[in-house]
């Protein structure tokens, strides 16, 4: 190489020296160039064929590598001259030659099937030949390289070769091999076709192969068959072949997409069963293990190469987190945060999913770190599904940026945004101008195909209630989709917007349970009209509700709708559940309650209690009219003491004995009847008094049948007996004898100990 490079180096200087020449010797010029570009051509030459002579011995290198041959080959296809053409056509024909041969042979088939130009057509004669070739490699590569050559004389020439008897058999399966690649072609298929007729059994066996593909149809080995489907095929125009060849690729890719499925799953059932095993012996070697090594074991595991061994080991900390409440140690915390840098996505979704479930300043600082270098969408989804339970102030600047980001994933910025929606209350005013603005520009880049990401932006405005929100809570809570209405409804009810009641009271018959929850809810705190409070009282009705959530809502909306009104409006109101005895007796219980101290209300005070006492009894509660009995007795005690009146006594009286019946008839115990009557002979505002009652008793105990409950006639007396009477109450006196005699008169009778 060197002598070649000081020939080049004298040359260029001889070269120079003879321009000099020139230059100076104009008398001659008509001579000297002519001279110098023969001389100058021979140089060229010369350069061109030690450059051809260098590709040749690089591709004939006894001791070359593939890769090394190929690339001679490329540089001497490079030169687009008659003499390196006629080197390629020269090392083609060596057939002693092979590995040689199959180097220009693959350098060809890249070659033409990139561009297919004029020149490399006369390449296809030798290839032809070396088809012949002893080396089973060089005709191999040569059937390669001619199966670009595409042309119809290239196919023809092939398929006669394949039928050339005289012809040896490995030259004519070469020729076989290259026609089947371009099995696709109807003139390919014919050319196969007709080598069918052939003797030679092998020949035959190729050519049936090569055809194989051609059909989805099991033909086989069957030669009738196959010119029986080829007579048919035939008749095709070329349109309607390229039709049917489409759909049988697309037969043929459905096939394969099967099979890999199949496959897949057989792959993914072997790969479940080697990984159970494996975590069968890890959780095995844990529990075997000394209690103060267990940690030891779980950080060496976390450090394994293997992803399988990571996740077991995280399995086992979710199981002792899920069974005993109790998180990793400090140091099984550490080796975790460190995995959230781990190769493997599936690895750091498991860590995430660990650490969302604790509360540790480290895990805090490690998620936020984490998401400018997170990078795979699922586990990016993952990290801000984590950093939301985190319920953190710090990450609402983040959270704020991937939403208002154009390029940030859907599924993240719909993490992002119910992360948002959860720390809301934390907002300073400077980052929920922010976050307002980031919001509006998010929502309307939204596409209305994206729902569940719009659905979790209307939450987030609902969490930071900005007045600017209303146009989108007002138009979606318009829509029928439910996860859009949802959060607009608690938009409404953030901002205190009435414009859509009517809308309101509408949804409180939508077919989605929790649409209607949430419709009858923002009623109770945003209702204005008796129309609202018809719409909550709709849901209230058990045979048109029936979800236990909607009826529960629809009760605390209807008792904060009248909480603000006047005692009388609230009793009023409370009329519209006379249809509903239980929710009846429920609501006047609690007005009951919530008004028996106010004073200006014992009017109506008495009203609920009488109305409550009528709904008890129609619904055979009696027991439980006995307290409201006392109600309504004491509330006509306090007028009287306000309005004393012969009037006010008399219904004091009456209450009183009211109370003292319905005591002595719901069958109250003993002791509650004696307290009853001695309260009310106690509060008897004078004798007259006393006397009705202790006559009221008379009356009930001379009602009564007796023979068959002396037992409670028994224990009356013994009670009674602690009653003192005044000096002058003969009435009771007799009442405690006739009590007495009726005992003495009865069948004797064991009496409980107690």
């Amino acid at each position: 190489m060197r002598f070649w490079i000081w020939r080049d180096v004298l040359m260029l200087c001889f070269v120079c020296m003879t321009q000099i020449v020139i230059a100076q010797t104009p008398q001659t010029n008509e001579v000297i160039p002519s001279t110098l570009a023969r001389q100058t051509n021979v140089q060229q030459d010369g350069v061109h064929k030690q450059q051809l002579a260098d590709c040749r011995a690089g591709i004939l290198d006894p001791q070359g590598r593939p890769a090394e041959r190929r690339r001679w080959a490329r540089t001497l296809f490079s030169y687009d001259s008659t003499l390196a053409r006629a080197m390629v056509i020269e090392i083609l024909s060596l057939d002693k030659q092979p590995k040689a041969q199959a180097a220009l042979c693959s350098v060809i088939q890249q070659r033409v099937s990139q561009s297919t130009s004029l020149s490399d057509v006369v390449l296809v004669g030798p290839l032809l030949d070396i088809l012949n070739a002893p080396s089973e490699e060089a005709r191999q590569a040569a059937a390669a390289a001619l199966a670009v050559f595409r042309q119809g004389e290239v196919i023809e020439k092939l398929g006669k070769l394949g039928t050339d008897e005289s012809a040896p058999i490995a030259k004519r399966i070469a020729a076989i091999d290259a026609l089947a690649p371009n099995i696709d072609r109807v003139d390919v298929v014919g050319q196969l076709i007709s080598i069918l007729n052939v003797e030679s059994l092998p020949v035959l066996a190729r050519a049936l192969a090569a055809l194989a593909p051609a059909t989805l149809e099991p033909l086989g080995a069957d030669v009738k068959a196959w010119q029986a489907w080829w007579a048919n095929k035939s008749q095709l125009g070329e349109t309607a072949w390229l039709v049917d060849r489409l759909r049988l690729y697309l037969k043929r890719i459905a096939t394969v997409e099967d099979e890999y499925r199949a496959y897949r799953h057989e792959a993914e059932q072997h790969l479940n069963l080697v990984s159970g095993k494996l975590r069968d012996y890890q959780r095995e070697v844990f529990a075997l293990s000394n209690p103060d090594q267990r940690d030891a074991k779980l950080i060496e595991w976390l450090k394994d190469p293997a992803a399988e061994i990571k996740l077991v080991a995280m399995g086992i900390i979710k199981g002792h987190i899920a069974d005993d409440g109790r998180g990793p140690s400090d140091d099984v915390l550490s080796s975790l945060l460190t995995l959230l840098r781990d190769e493997s996505p599936a690895v750091r979704r498991e860590v995430l999913i660990i650490v969302q479930t604790l509360v540790d300043p480290e895990i805090e600082k490690a998620l936020l770190a984490r998401i400018e270098e997170e990078h795979d969408p699922a586990t990016r989804e993952t990290l801000f599904r984590a950093i939301g339970r985190l319920n953190s102030a710090a990450a609402i600047p983040i959270l704020v940026r991937e939403i208002d980001t154009p390029e940030s994933l859907a599924p993240c910025v719909r993490e992002a945004a119910i992360a948002l929606a959860q720390t809301a209350t934390m907002l300073n005013d400077e980052q929920r101008t922010f976050a307002a603005t980031a919001l509006k520009r998010r929502y309307a880049l939204a596409q209305e195909s994206e729902v569940e990401l719009r659905a979790a932006l209307l939450s987030a405005m609902a969490g930071v209630a900005e007045t600017s929100f209303a146009t989108e809570f007002q138009a979606s809570v318009d829509t029928t989709n439910s996860f859009l209405i949802r959060p607009a409804i608690r938009g409404l009810v953030a901002l205190g917007d009435h414009s859509r009641n009517t809308r309101l009271r509408a949804l409180c018959a939508d077919a989605n349970a929790l649409v209607r929850r949430d419709a009858v809810e923002a009623l109770g705190m945003l209702g204005q009209e008796e129309a609202d409070l018809e719409g909550v009282l709709s849901r209230l009705n058990p045979k048109t509700e029936t979800n236990n959530l909607v009826h529960e809502a629809a009760w605390q909306a209807f008792l904060r709708l009248l909480s603000d009104k006047a005692a009388q409006q609230q009793f009023s109101s409370a009329q519209g559940l006379r249809e509903f005895p239980e929710l009846e007796i429920r609501y006047l219980t609690k007005l009951s309650d919530n008004i028996s101290q106010d004073q200006a209300s014992y009017e109506v005070l008495e009203q609920v209690n009488l109305r409550l006492i009528d709904v008890l009894l129609s619904q055979n509660k009696c027991a439980e009219t006995i307290p409201y009995r006392q109600r309504i007795y004491d509330l006509r005690i306090k007028s009287a003491q306000t309005k004393p009146s012969p009037e006010q006594d008399d219904t004091i009286i009456v209450a009183g004995q009211k109370w003292l019946l319905a005591a002595l008839n719901c069958r109250a115990a003993n002791a509650e009847v004696d307290s009853v009557l001695s309260y009310l002979l106690g509060t008897s505002k004078d004798a007259s008094g006393r006397l009705a009652m202790i006559s009221t008793m008379g009356t009930w105990l001379d009602e009564q049948d007796w023979s068959k409950q002396l037992d409670r006639l028994r224990s009356l007396s013994n009670s009674f007996l602690s009653i003192t009477p005044q000096p002058e109450e003969d009435d009771w006196k007799n009442l405690l004898q006739r009590m007495s005699k009726q005992l003495d008169d009865g069948p004797k009778t064991t009496l409980p100990n107690n």
